[in-house]
């Protein structure tokens, strides 16, 4: 049975290699690089030894099979995990001063271009005459683009060229008249 989280598509296509090519052996540069959770790096090690393989680390931290190694990769799961739970609160600390100060947070919608007073969005011409005539830098129609510009699974796909995913997240815009972006 495997738990490996659907949303980490490396580690379940290590654990369909381990089997496919019969690996006795997958090694990773270090123990954190598994995962930043203490359950899913224990869940991992598990299925790949399912698998009929071993988890090591190129460090070297917690290799062996002796109760000190096991203990040693519980306690760098652990401080993975804490490391990792101080970066999203200092991410999170870190928006929320942006926000209270009025700044602008996030990418610009597809369409769309930062004003010169760094938070309001004006219309791209280009952008827009793409959207119109069913265009897009991506070679495929509108409702096919990404919504948002550098990270095309972050929004749906049909509300490319659109402000409404923004009005959605209830996020304060202002769209003013047209600024050509430079090339």
């Amino acid at each position: 049975m495997q738990i490996v989280d659907a949303s980490l598509p490396a580690l379940r296509a290590a654990l369909a290699a381990l089997r496919t090519h019969r690996a006795g052996l997958l090694v990773v540069a270090r123990r954190d690089r598994i995962a930043r959770d203490v359950v899913l790096a224990v869940q991992f090690e598990r299925d790949a030894a399912r698998a009929g393989a071993r988890l090591v680390s190129a460090a070297g931290e917690g290799n062996g099979d002796s109760p000190a190694d096991a203990f040693m990769r519980v306690v760098l799961d652990g401080a993975a995990q804490y490391e990792h739970a101080l970066i999203r609160a200092r991410t999170r600390a870190a928006l929320a001063v942006k926000r209270a100060h009025g700044e602008r947070i996030g990418a610009v919608p597809y369409g769309f271009a930062l004003g010169a007073d760094g938070r309001c969005l004006v219309t791209h011409e280009r952008e827009q005459a793409d959207c119109r005539s069913g265009r897009s830098p991506h070679g495929s129609p509108p409702k096919d683009t990404p919504a948002v510009r550098g990270d095309p699974s972050s929004r749906p796909k049909s509300r490319a060229c659109s402000l409404e995913p923004l009005a959605h997240r209830g996020t304060r815009t202002c769209v003013l008249g047209h600024v050509p972006r430079k090339q």
